[in-house]
């Protein structure tokens, strides 16, 4: 079962204005481009091997070079500039469906993985909202 934690996102009766599918495998995070601004709902398939936690947060950061905890996480939850988490699903295991809605804007995004080692073994990726 699967845990999710949405920042941003407005009134449960105001229409989603886009359904962004995600594939969350070792180590790789699928997601179309473009993705549009707006309210926009990620619908997450967990394909395994292992448990995944994806996260989104607006940066301008590169996907590489996010503020690292010292275990090697990435530190989601302090406070950085150019650095917003905007919200996570926690615990998806294999087979595993989850989603959550955010309020995007334009500007630049990075989607990644916070499991421990799956972030520096390379599961993130960029997103830009035009």
């Amino acid at each position: 079962m699967s845990s999710v934690v949405s920042c941003g996102a407005s009134s449960n009766s105001e229409r989603v204005s886009q359904t962004v599918p995600i594939k969350l495998e070792n180590f790789a995070i699928s997601a179309p481009a473009p993705v549009r601004a707006g309210l926009v709902r990620f619908d997450l398939h967990g394909l395994g091997p292992t448990m995944h936690e994806f996260v989104i947060a607006r940066t301008n950061r590169s996907p590489d070079d996010l503020p690292l905890s010292a275990d090697g996480t990435v530190d989601d939850h302090g406070e950085y500039p150019g650095f917003t988490l905007l919200g996570e699903a926690e615990g998806i295991d294999m087979n595993d469906r989850a989603s959550f809605t955010v309020r995007l804007t334009a500007g630049h995004y990075v989607l990644f993985c916070n499991m421990e080692g799956h972030y520096l073994a390379g599961m993130h990726t960029e997103m830009t909202v035009p």
